[in-house]
């Protein structure tokens, strides 16, 4: 009988873990102009790179695409304007010239009668001209990498509906193109901590961050129980 008892203690540890799983936060993407796949693929690995720390289940979308539905916790509309394509422009700014993420400039998040709407614009031709034109590592990589940046920091805003900014990191009101193109910029603590608390996952009262120590003592969980705090 041991056999049988250990597997339906699996399952019930199972049910429990599941139940306190949040949703999935949707990031539904639009584009103007259509951009390579492997750049979106590289804006994506900075963001989750970045949120990773608050333990976040980002769910990507594309705007208008048809697919199976599923349920969200939060969902978050980007808009891309302009054109994010890799080949860089003339007149690239310095490295050390600060940008504006909230201003037109590089990216803004919607504010109705003050408050913070998840809707998010990212202005492509503006981020790319922060991009170096020479670079040890790729135009491409590098461009990925700033964009990413700027829609985490414009998330920041929409995820946790604030207008204020920290004082290091990606929710800084200004970045340079140094910042928004090195090899590492994190989001402060605060931020993380904050996100974690709305969006993270949550330990269920009464539940322990370990199995039970007595296996035959804890076999069954009620299904409505279970489910019910979902």
């Amino acid at each position: 009988m041991w056999p049988a008892a250990r597997l339906a203690f699996a399952i019930a540890w199972a049910c429990v873990c599941l139940a306190s799983q949040p949703l999935p936060i949707g990031i539904f993407l639009d584009f103007a102009n259509q951009p390579e796949a492997a750049l979106v693929d590289l804006m994506k690995s900075e963001i989750r790179e970045i949120l990773a720390p608050a333990q976040l289940r980002l769910s990507f979308q594309r705007l208008g695409e048809s697919g199976a539905s599923q349920p969200f916790g939060k969902i978050v509309v980007i808009r891309f304007q302009g054109s994010c394509h890799t080949q860089a422009d003339s007149g690239n700014i310095q490295l050390d010239e600060p940008g504006i993420l909230d201003s037109p400039a590089l990216g803004r998040t919607n504010v109705a009668s003050g408050r913070i709407l998840p809707y998010v614009k990212i202005f492509c031709n503006e981020v790319r001209a922060f991009v170096p034109a020479v670079s040890s590592i790729s135009y491409a990589r590098m461009y990925g990498r700033a964009l990413g940046r700027v829609v985490a920091h414009e998330l920041y805003h929409a995820l946790l509906s604030t207008r204020a900014h920290s004082k290091t990191g990606v929710a800084q009101s200004a970045q340079t193109a140094h910042d928004l193109t090195r090899e590492k910029l994190a989001l402060d603590a605060r931020s993380i901590s904050l996100l974690r608390d709305l969006y993270g996952p949550k330990e269920k009262e009464g539940d322990s961050l370990e199995p039970p120590s007595d296996p035959e003592r804890h076999l069954i969980v009620p299904v409505s129980q279970s489910g019910a705090n979902q």
